[in-house]
């Protein structure tokens, strides 16, 4: 994903649904902002205006605005470019992730014995 991402101008997120939206998280972390519907838990680390655009959901006429918006306008793709970096490098490491997990399993385990 890495290479397709380096190749890459914004991320595009149009699932009916995202509990969290690993895959735009990854996007954010490489430095790309995300266009995604205004639903689910992508906005939970997502700042509209700042590393994404928000689109009303299943407005697809919508997407293809935000996505022309950036097209003609390089300076907004540029300022959201930046957010996302700025961004991506606050969201939590896999690794982190793991080890939290790791110690509440723990916890866990030792609370059960």
């Amino acid at each position: 994903l890495v290479r397709l991402f380096q190749r890459s101008d914004v991320f595009v997120s149009a699932s009916a649904y995202e509990s969290y939206g690993i895959a735009a998280a990854e996007a954010l972390s490489a430095g790309l902002p995300v266009v995604s519907w205004a639903e689910g838990g992508l906005w939970e680390f997502l700042s509209p205006g700042e590393d994404a655009l928000r689109v009303a959901p299943r407005d697809r006429a919508g997407l293809a605005r935000a996505l022309s918006q950036l097209c003609e306008d390089r300076a907004l793709l540029r300022r959201l470019r930046r957010g996302a970096r700025r961004s991506g490098r606050t969201l939590p490491r896999w690794e982190d992730a793991a080890m939290r997990v790791e110690q509440i399993a723990s916890g866990v385990r030792h609370a059960a014995a």
